[in-house]
């Protein structure tokens, strides 16, 4: 018996068909195929010596297919191993085949198996995977793990030692693994072992402990032995690296900031190293410096002569080089010991304290930075303009051999050379375009990044440059609208412009408003006649415009005279014709009903010069009763009450108010006693109109 693979039947079978690659892309799925078709499989354990243990794991499939050779592979899952047994078989319905394997290589007690068959074409025509065994407690394995333990021999070997009962001779393949902190060791053993009490020896040597800079107890973590993988937990002694050291090595490190010039900022991280030499001589310190994510800070190599013993190197690493950086600690420290160009000791890690690179000081260096300004006709719809790239120095060194790329979007690219520029100093460069179209420039500072800078994020502009153009106005109304004395009219513009713009509404050739979309004009009963509304928008340097003609014509009236009966009202309005003491007098009709939100109503003039007078109002649909205003000075005054004032004012009080009808105020009309004030007002008016036309016009 022998642990590992066992082939049962030899065949045929090309090398290159079975190698991990192609088996392993081949156990993601399974496959079915008419030709060959497996019916039943079976697992069992048998005691081959007869010897009252099991010692074997039979595998027995049943099968159909199309006559032809075929190859059939059983693999077995044992452990995170695979065992694969395979056999021959020429078409036979039903055909059943049986694959055997050592128990002396299991470990557990069911298992996962796969089947596989190939045609004599090597084209897979069966796959299934995923099988488990049976269950098994009691077979016989090659060995069994009796003890373990852990010897110090000499101070040069750490010996991990497993004590094995073997039952059969068979060829070990072992490593063991021994973890510290997060680093494994590994070690390998291959003996010959025969039946009985084996020792399977691993030996760390003196250089591998060494390295490992640890102090405590290691962990034996798993053996694995010919492909049985043994999960442990065994604890060795307590061990100190330094024991097993035969050649110079670092102790250890510790850092701490210096401020020289006491201005709070640090100019440098300075580690201490503490190194044990075996014997005299130049020795090399190499650093190297990352932050936790491993962003590279900096490399430092120094060169000391060291005595006999216990030694210490100090090395500084510039403020500066963490502020450049712009990198936040902790920073990760890891230290070589060379002699020449042989690395003798690797100390794993030192990390320092939580320092951020504002606390460093600022690097000494250029800091270069771009300009574009642009100018030229292209504002006033011209196709030509000139590019000034100016590139400054804003460092506190100057900069030398600075290379600057200027390109459009285009066909045109340029690279210039500036040997130096000096602290505060700067260079320009001008570069003039015609029959251009829109673009966009672009300068970029040193894009190799040759000149070593704090901030390289400023070294780039872009600047578009657009052929102006004016801007384009949409105007509502469309046509130039009409309107009527005392109605408003609303207009409006939207417009296009890439610009902020400036917008001005003109009204007859006087500014009326300015920096808003719409305008609104409001007629009222003088202001009958043409008008001309315009508007002007302009971006600074290019404008449009678009205007209207508005005609405000008078308010619709009746002027003849009503002499039928029926009730009626009297209006009277003061005003100076220019003659020298006009004074109109009117008999209205009442107001009509209420017939979509107007009424309306029929006056007369009886008495002076003609004066234009409401003949519609708005309403509202409840009633008839909406207050009724007319213009009297500079009050828009309820109608009710100024016909009762009419009525009981004398004639000379009537011709001296003043003739003002801009700027009225509406007073709300307040019903109540008025109203029989108003109407007696009304009766003694038309009485008195009755008497005149009866007696002193007849």
């Amino acid at each position: 018996m022998f642990a590992g693979l066992l082939v049962l039947c030899s065949f045929a079978f090309p090398a290159w068909a079975l190698t991990p690659d192609s088996f392993l892309a081949g156990l993601n799925y399974s496959v079915r195929q008419a030709s060959f078709n497996v019916s039943n499989y079976t697992d069992a354990m048998s005691d081959t010596d007869s010897n009252g243990v099991n010692d074997t794991l039979s595998l027995s499939i049943t099968f159909n297919s199309t006559p032809g050779n075929y190859s059939i592979f059983t693999d077995l899952h044992v452990n995170g191993s695979m065992l694969t047994a395979s056999a021959n078989r020429t078409a036979g319905n039903p055909n059943t085949l049986v694959l055997n394997y050592s128990t002396s290589a299991l470990q557990g007690q069911r298992f996962n198996y796969t089947i596989r068959a190939y045609d004599a074409n090597l084209s897979l025509k069966y796959r299934e995977k995923g099988i488990l065994t049976n269950s098994y407690n009691n077979y016989q394995l090659a060995y069994t793990i009796v003890n373990l333990t852990d010897i110090n021999q000499g101070n040069t070997t750490l010996l991990i030692i497993a004590t094995l009962n073997v039952t059969n001779t068979f060829q070990a393949d072992a490593t063991a693994y021994l973890k510290h902190n997060s680093t494994t060791l590994t070690a390998r053993s291959a003996p010959n072992l025969s039946a009985g009490l084996q020792l399977l020896s691993f030996a760390f040597n003196n250089e591998t402990i060494k390295n490992t800079h640890y102090i405590g107890n290691f962990t034996l973590t798993r053996l694995r032995i010919n492909g049985r993988q043994y999960n442990l937990n065994y604890a060795t002694s307590k061990y100190d690296y330094r024991d097993f050291a035969r050649s110079s090595y670092i102790y250890n490190a510790t850092e701490r900031t210096i401020d020289a010039d006491n201005d709070n900022l640090f100019d440098a991280l300075r580690l201490n190293t503490s190194v044990y030499t075996n014997a005299s001589g130049n020795y090399k310190l190499q650093v190297n410096v990352y932050d936790l994510y491993f962003n590279y800070i900096k490399q430092i190599t120094k060169s000391q002569s060291l005595d006999n013993g216990l030694q210490y190197i100090t090395v500084d690493i510039n403020g500066t080089d963490f502020y450049k950086r712009k990198l936040t600690g902790p920073y990760l420290v890891y230290l070589k010991l060379k002699q020449g160009s042989t690395v003798i000791d690797e100390l794993p890690r030192h990390t320092t304290a939580a320092y951020n690179f504002t606390q460093f000081e600022p690097s000494e260096s250029p800091e270069l930075f771009v300009t574009i300004n642009v100018t030229g006709d292209h504002l006033y719809g011209r196709r030509n303009a000139s590019v000034n790239v100016t590139i400054t120095n804003n460092g506190t060194i100057r900069a030398y051999n600075i290379f600057l790329d200027v390109f459009d979007n285009y066909s045109f690219s340029q690279t210039l050379f500036i040997s130096t520029i000096l602290v505060n100093g700067s260079k320009t460069f001008a570069f003039n375009f015609s029959n251009i179209n829109d673009t966009l420039f672009t300068a970029i500072a040193d894009l190799q990044n040759v000149v070593e800078e704090q901030n390289e994020s400023d070294n780039s502009l872009e600047q578009p440059l657009k052929i102006n153009r004016a801007p384009s106005i949409g105007k509502a109304p469309s046509s130039n609208p009409n309107i009527t004395t005392g109605e408003q009219q609303l207009f409006s513009i939207n417009y296009s412009d890439d610009d902020n713009v400036t917008i001005s509404w003109i009204l007859n050739g006087s500014l009326a408003a300015t920096n808003r979309s719409n305008y609104t004009f409001i007629g009222n009963l003088t202001n009958a006649g043409s008008y001309t509304i315009l508007v002007n928008v302009s971006d600074g340097y290019l404008s449009n415009h678009s205007s209207w003609n508005l005609t405000v014509a008078e308010a619709s009236q009746e002027s003849s005279p009503s002499t039928g009966g029926g009730s009626a009202g009297t209006a009277g309005s003061s005003g100076s014709s220019g003659d020298g003491g006009c004074i109109p007098n009117y008999l209205c009709s009442e107001w009509s009903a209420c017939i979509n939100g107007k009424q309306s109503r029929k006056c007369a003039i009886i008495q002076g010069c003609s004066q234009q007078i409401a003949a519609e109002r708005n309403c509202t649909a409840e009633g008839n009763h909406a207050p009724v205003f007319i213009l009297s000075g500079n009050t828009i005054e309820n109608e009710a009450a100024s016909i009762a004032e009419s009525a009981a004012a004398p004639a000379a009080n009537q011709a001296s108010r003043a003739p003002a009808i801009s700027g009225a105020v509406v007073s709300e009309y307040d019903g109540g006693a008025s109203l029989y004030i108003g109407a007696a007002a009304i009766a003694i008016f038309m009485i008195a109109s009755f008497a005149y036309f009866r007696f002193f016009r007849s």
